[in-house]
């Protein structure tokens, strides 16, 4: 019985093992299923990238969508993230669908609210389109209104056959149409254009033939490549478009481009990297022609502007496609377009990163362009105070520079004197010119160390604790990004203190009168490096933490300047870390003004030198970008004991007149005083007395 109980269950179990089965190639087909529509909605057109159901009638319909381009749309890690790209190519429908959102205006008439085609039709010159929104002022209200407008839309561009008179072949052309360009010229709407170029006279060769080469529009022109060409990117035969965030430039390879914005709205970077999102825009084919103008393209013959209408150049609403030049002249306008574009690297050296600056200052100019249209008066009038202090100040350092610098022939003693800003900069360059070999071997050392550093860098990251570290951010390319800054800052920053403080040691050696070299001055710097490490970072962290209070922020901007001279105090007087912020702040108390001034023209300028040397370049001359990073590079770097020399002047002037004021004080009679400042001055001298603790200075009470 036990058999034939055994033999029973046999159907039960192969059934089971049967619907098992069957379940798992259900789950398989399915997924390849997933697979296969992932690919398609991310790679975009058929592999054999022929003619859709029911386009053999019309053979233009049939170009147009076979060489559609595909959009590689940089991906937003949130919403309202300005670093990603939330507007795709819309149908024109997106803000002539008759929402009452949206205004038509023309002077003269009562606004058309919800306008749709047939009004923009009949519009005059002078109309435009005004959205929901503050183009000078945007926030994220055009991403949500983006968001809420094109739920059912389809991502829509409209393609044409273009021709040219006295020209041979024709172009296909693809208008994308973005709801909002939010770039440093922002405005609603933004026109945007892919051209491919057919060296044949029929829609039925190009279909045999292919393109020749492409255009893609960038701002007010365009860049062209062969269509065989290794950096046009193609995807089942269809061209690849990484238009840049905001602006919407298109371009032929993901990067970071030098862009310039139309009729002087100044430069800008593009930028076209990842993380990407993939866009397979649906084909609209337009009949512009009078005698096959659909009821739908009336659009096309709006004259006026489709977004706001406001003061500045550059800065309204764009016209339509048939206003532009390439409409007409496609031909021409190819001819005129570049065959490369200025890209714009991120590798830096010895931790400055021109470009990267250079784009933080376009980002900024921006920013002020935006808040001088809407306050003009407060911002000019700003401005205008801003530069006449620069003007001023300017003027009393070129006076000072022809007073004696106070440097004897040997360069040794020029420390201990009191100088004007003028007086200690001619100083600093004649010592510096006397010892060039001295001065330029001590950072130029250095910079093999720093770019081990900077290749090491993906290598350390795989190393506890950064390897957890990144584990707990979840291993992103964002999380990969901020920590590499992380770790690549700090040591740019470690190695930028080895090498202010080198330069230190050898002007305290010139100082004193006594022979060195950049070997001896790195054998200084590396006997004190503890001291000046821990001096420093502990700063750095009191300074943090009171910065990211937001409250504290006031008294950090206070105490980094009491602190400034920590590196020289350390060097130059013997101080340990404990008491190195005490003696910086000692010099400073009672001189706040002449301390900043001094440490705003050293320290800045040392920041500074290595980026203004590349905004001239990358303004004035056609340098390629990498080259100009490799040199704005090298010059921080020979700058960078300029400075050092500076600042050691400016420590020691403000020891020397901090001297001279207590000596004068100190013969004075003593003042009496009321019993509310006898108050005011026991608060006062408890807080010093807390904050001479923390600076590690002697103190009395």
């Amino acid at each position: 019985m036990p058999r034939g109980g055994s033999s029973g269950s046999l159907a039960p179990t192969r059934s089971r093992r049967q619907v098992v089965l069957l379940l798992l190639v259900v789950l398989l087909a399915t997924a390849g299923l997933f697979v296969l529509a992932r690919f398609a909605r991310e790679g975009g057109a058929p592999a054999d990238g022929g003619p859709e159901p029911g386009d053999e009638e019309e053979p233009a319909l049939v170009l147009a969508r076979r060489f559609a381009p595909i959009y590689y749309l940089r991906r937003q890690e949130r919403r309202c993230d300005n670093r990603g790209e939330p507007f795709d190519p819309s149908p024109v429908e997106l803000v002539l669908g008759g929402r009452s959102e949206f205004r038509l205006r023309d002077p003269g008439l009562p606004p058309v609210v919800g306008p749709g085609i047939a009004d923009v039709a009949a519009a005059s010159d002078n109309a435009y389109l005004d959205f929901p929104g503050d183009p000078r002022n945007p926030g994220c209200r055009y991403e949500r209104d983006f968001r809420r407008f094109s739920t059912g839309l389809v991502p829509t561009v409209y393609a044409r056959i273009a021709r040219e008179p006295e020209r041979s072949g024709f172009a296909v052309q693809y208008w994308a149409f973005y709801y909002f360009n939010n770039w440093n010229n922002t405005h609603e709407g933004d026109w945007e254009m892919v051209q491919l170029v057919f060296e044949v006279e029929s829609v039925e060769e190009a279909l045999q033939t292919g393109p020749a080469y492409a255009v893609y529009a960038q701002h007010s022109g365009g860049e062209r490549k062969s269509w065989d060409d290794k950096h046009l990117r193609k995807v089942a035969g269809r061209p690849a478009v990484y238009p840049s965030v905001g602006s919407h430039a298109s371009y032929f390879q993901p990067n970071t481009y030098l862009g310039l914005g139309e009729q002087g709205t100044g430069l800008g970077c593009d930028i076209s990297f990842g993380p990407h999102r993939s866009v397979v825009p649906s084909v609209l084919f337009l009949h512009e022609t009078p005698e096959t103008l659909a009821a739908e393209e009336a659009w096309l013959t709006f004259p006026g502007r489709w977004g706001q209408r406001v003061n500045g150049a550059g800065l309204n609403g764009p016209t339509g496609p048939q206003t532009k030049r390439a409409w007409h002249q496609p031909m021409s306008w190819a001819d005129d377009a570049r065959t490369g574009s200025a890209t714009l690297p991120g590798g830096d050296l010895l931790g400055v990163n021109a470009v990267h600056r250079f784009c933080s200052a376009i980002e900024i100019g921006s920013e002020a362009l935006r808040a001088y249209l809407r306050f003009p008066v407060i911002v000019g009038g700003s401005l205008l105070l801003v530069l006449g202090t620069i003007s001023a100040g300017g003027l009393v350092v070129l006076r000072d520079l022809t007073r004696s610098p106070l440097v004897s022939r040997e360069t040794s003693a020029f420390l201990r004197h009191r100088r004007s800003l003028g007086q200690m900069i001619r100083a600093a360059t004649i010592v510096y010119l006397r010892r060039p070999q001295l001065f330029l071997g001590i950072p130029l050392g250095f910079i093999p160390l720093n770019l081990l550093i900077s290749s090491l860098q993906p290598w350390l990251l795989s190393f506890p604790p950064f390897d957890y570290v990144m584990w707990v951010l979840g291993g992103n390319q964002v999380s990969q990004l901020l920590l590499g800054l992380l770790v690549g800052g700090i040591a740019s920053f470690a190695v930028y203190l080895f090498v202010v403080s080198g330069a230190i040691a050898a002007v305290r050696a010139l100082d004193e009168g006594r022979q060195v070299n950049v070997r001896g001055a790195y054998r200084a710097a590396f006997y004190r490096s503890p001291h000046v490490l821990l001096a420093r970072f502990r700063t750095l962290i009191v300074l943090a933490l009171l910065g990211f209070s937001l409250v504290g922020l006031p008294f950090a901007i206070w105490l980094g300047l009491r602190w400034f001279f920590v590196e020289e105090a350390v060097i130059l007087d013997d101080q340990s870390h404990w008491r190195a912020p005490g003696a910086s702040s000692h010099a400073v108390e009672g001189q706040w003004l002449r301390a900043f001034l001094l440490v705003l023209f050293f320290g800045v300028l040392g920041a500074l030198a290595g980026p203004l040397l590349a905004f001239g370049m990358l303004l004035g001359t056609d340098t390629d970008p990498t080259l100009v990073n490799a040199v704005a590079g090298l010059f921080h770097t020979a700058f960078l004991p300029f400075t050092a020399i500076g600042l050691c002047m400016a420590f020691r002037d403000l020891q020397v007149r901090k001297r001279h004021a207590e000596e004068l004080a100190a013969a004075l009679p003593p003042r009496k005083h009321g019993v509310a400042r006898r108050t005011v001055g026991a608060i006062v001298g408890a807080a010093t007395w807390a904050l001479h603790r923390l600076e590690g200075r002697p103190t009395s009470r």
